[in-house]
């Protein structure tokens, strides 16, 4: 093994332990919150965190059959890796904007997302997913070239739409501690962005901002608790 394969390895191993940190410290605080609202986003948080493990272990499943899968196994395996991880990120993503909304005093909605955008990034990421779940035999090279792009910008214009949302929530929440909060989900959705859209070599720098994101969004949740967190 080549140092440089050793460090990624090493720097792998301890991010996956930060994220099993942020599921233990969301829980945690979970059991402690007072107020259901807050006891909602830690739930999420912690969930945020299992999506950061699934997001590795689909890529050390990529190593094995390949991003592009050739057999039936390797199919089906990444498409129940990788579905796991982008429903249950795009659940994460939706219901801190559902909370969001919730905590806008005037019940405000944001670029139509209650009136239909919610459910169309839904439909989005589902198509995307089964596409992108077929089987590489069904396309031919130039028709799986122009499928990864087209999933791809979709990845990130939900990703984009969902920022921006957040960001308007932002602006409108008036608890400091819940704008301190939803700042951090907001960057680390960005994060995402950045993610679908960087080269693999300058997109493990912002899965690392990521991962710092959703672990400085625990800390702000640490209020209105029964027993003080340690």
């Amino acid at each position: 093994m080549s140092p440089s394969d050793a460090l990624q390895d090493a720097v792998q191993i301890f991010l996956l332990g930060v994220a099993i940190y942020i599921i233990y410290r969301a829980l945690s605080l979970r059991r402690a919150l007072v107020d259901h609202p807050y006891r909602t986003r830690a739930l999420w948080t912690a969930i945020g965190g299992l999506t950061i493990i699934s997001f590795f272990f689909a890529g050390y499943l990529d190593s094995i059959f390949g991003e592009t899968p050739s057999t039936i196994t390797g199919v089906v395996v990444e498409g129940v890796i990788w579905g796991f991880t982008f429903l249950v990120l795009y659940g994460w993503i939706a219901n801190n904007i559902y909370v969001a909304l919730s905590s806008d005093f005037f019940h405000r909605d944001a670029l139509y997302w209650k009136k239909g955008g919610g459910v169309v990034a839904l439909v989005a990421i589902l198509l995307s997913y089964v596409f992108a779940s077929l089987p590489p035999w069904w396309y031919t090279s130039t028709e799986s070239a122009v499928t990864n792009v087209a999933i791809s910008v979709i990845f990130a214009a939900v990703a984009l739409y969902a920022t921006v949302v957040l960001a308007i929530l932002y602006r409108r929440i008036a608890d400091r501690r819940i704008k301190t909060y939803t700042r951090w989900v907001v960057l680390s959705v960005a994060s995402i962005l950045l993610l679908i859209i960087l080269p693999t070599g300058v997109g493990f720098i912002a899965a690392i901002v990521w991962i710092y994101c959703v672990y400085r969004s625990v800390g702000s949740l640490a209020i209105r608790t029964q027993v003080l967190p340690s």
